[in-house]
């Protein structure tokens, strides 16, 4: 199994912050949020890990070099990270994933080892780590029947009348088969590159899939291992106060 580490984003909603940082270098008690990220792979065996940068990616070639924590690290520019959304940067990286199962994360993502290592362990592919909705959480929203998704959600999408109650939230990680990426994923994704739906997220391509039954995926949860996404400033305070141990 491969890792693909979507980190492009310009992280504006940080402010100032992410000015001369890029987003998954800001530190979490002295630690660079992508180091959480690669050790974690490393513990649950993964060894090759591709990133996708734009943003200031002359830092994390120059930080992370070609193997960080043990882990051998190739970089895929994404020259057009201003203009596009994650689906662009997702394209670019599937293009040339080769033949391994992936592990797809995004690069805003600060968790316990033990949530990649359980997923590692657990053995299954074409399966979304999920949490559940708790007051501060948004985004993408997953709905279930039995063990399957039965729809992804994504924040544009909620009216306001969702039930959060029988929903669970995306922790934006994936681990995908590379019979699901190459025959059903990646094509999907490039007809929406190629028709200039490049300001897509990538979670609207396997919302389509699963609502057209083109393919099935389950559900794994992130408990009980802590994990934040860091958007705004104050994510990244929370994520200072739950890692403060770390």
């Amino acid at each position: 199994m491969k890792a693909i580490i979507l980190a492009a984003g310009l992280g504006s909603r940080l402010g100032a912050i992410t000015q001369h940082v890029p987003k998954p270098l800001i530190q979490v008690n002295n630690k660079p949020i992508i180091q959480y990220q690669l050790e974690a792979l490393y513990q649950a065996g993964i060894f090759h890990c591709t990133i996708v940068i734009g943003h200031l990616g002359s830092q994390l070639r120059e930080q992370l070099g070609d193997t960080f924590s043990n882990v051998k690290i190739e970089f895929v520019e994404n020259p057009l990270y201003r203009s596009t959304n994650n689906i662009y940067s997702l394209w670019l990286a599937l293009k040339e994933a080769g033949e391994d199962d992936i592990m797809l994360l995004e690069g805003d993502l600060v968790f316990e080892a033990g949530l990649i290592i359980d997923l590692v362990d657990n053995g299954k592919t074409d399966v979304a780590v999920a949490d559940r909705f708790s007051g501060s959480m948004n985004g993408t929203a997953i709905l279930t029947e039995g063990d399957w998704i039965s729809s992804l959600i994504l924040r544009d999408q909620q009216t306001s009348d969702f039930d959060y109650n029988n929903a669970l939230k995306t922790v934006n990680i994936y681990v995908l088969s590379n019979m699901l990426v190459s025959t059903k994923l990646l094509p999907a994704v490039a007809e929406h590159v190629l028709v200039g739906r490049v300001g897509d997220f990538y979670e609207s391509v396997l919302s389509e899939l699963i609502h057209d039954k083109q393919i099935k995926m389950s559900v794994q949860s992130s408990e009980p291992h802590r994990w934040i996404e860091i958007d705004t400033q104050a994510d990244l305070a929370e994520a200072q106060y739950l890692f403060h141990e770390s």
